[in-house]
């Protein structure tokens, strides 16, 4: 999305507000005709183009920041609930998402990772309605969905730095933090008797034998123990950068 866009650099970021007013106060100081040489056009009024939602270190997210997570369904399962709530979602999903990529830049991490952003590109293409174009192209820039981004004030560019985040932040966890997980024997097996075994047996019933659960246990304590090493670095991430939230 918007601030530093890549490892491979910057890119500009789009502004808030523009008034041409702040040209005309500049200059009132300067201009003391004796008498008015013309009628003078009304100062035209300013635009709201987009507002800051939220800042980490400086870097703003935009509201159509907010709006491109929402087309690319950046949070699943939102639909049904109320707009505020879905929103709120949405914005924390963003700044999340924000916090772990500067992190990985700022460290340097992110120049450790193999990643291919074009993968998660295409997958965003895809969830956002935009007819995915042969590997390695970009949709056409009349396209009806291209031409629907530009009315929300995002583009294509919006849409592949949001790819370069998402793809960064998962070849983290699945390079960095998922082999650190282990799991014993013996937390598989309390497992089973805290969790299957009781709840089968409190119904009545028999319980599958450990080992044809073994491999499927296994699977949910290792996501249970990576979501938690998940957790802490975000934690420790945003003790380490300045996020304010401004419109939650």
């Amino acid at each position: 999305m918007k601030g530093s866009r890549s490892p491979a650099g910057p890119r500009p970021h789009r502004s808030g507000i523009v008034s041409a007013a702040i040209l005309a106060a500049a200059l009132g100081g300067f201009i003391h005709p004796t008498f008015p040489l013309y009628a003078a056009a009304p100062a035209p009024k300013a635009q709201l183009l987009d507002r800051v939602v939220a800042v980490v270190n400086n870097r703003p997210i935009l509201e159509s920041d907010i709006t491109l997570a929402r087309l690319c369904h950046l949070v699943p399962d939102l639909d049904g609930l109320p707009a505020a709530k879905a929103r709120s979602k949405l914005v924390e999903a963003r700044v999340r998402l924000e916090v772990q990529f500067q992190d990985l830049e700022a460290s340097g991490t992110i120049y450790r990772l193999r990643f291919d952003p074009e993968l998660t590109y295409r997958e965003l293409l895809k969830r956002a309605g935009i007819p995915l174009p042969p590997r390695g192209a970009q949709p056409p820039p009349q396209s009806a969905a291209v031409r629907s981004l530009a009315r929300s004030g995002l583009t294509l560019d919006d849409i592949r730095d949001l790819a370069i985040r998402i793809s960064a932040v998962n070849a983290y966890v699945e390079q960095r933090l998922r082999p650190q997980v282990q799991i014993t024997l013996p937390e598989l097996r309390l497992a089973y008797q805290q969790t299957i075994a009781l709840e089968i047996a409190a119904h009545g019933e028999t319980p599958p034998p450990f080992a044809a659960v073994r491999s499927r246990l296994r699977r949910v304590l290792v996501e249970r123990k990576l979501n938690r090493l998940i957790e802490t670095w975000i934690t420790q991430a945003r003790s380490r950068l300045d996020v304010t939230l401004l419109n939650p």
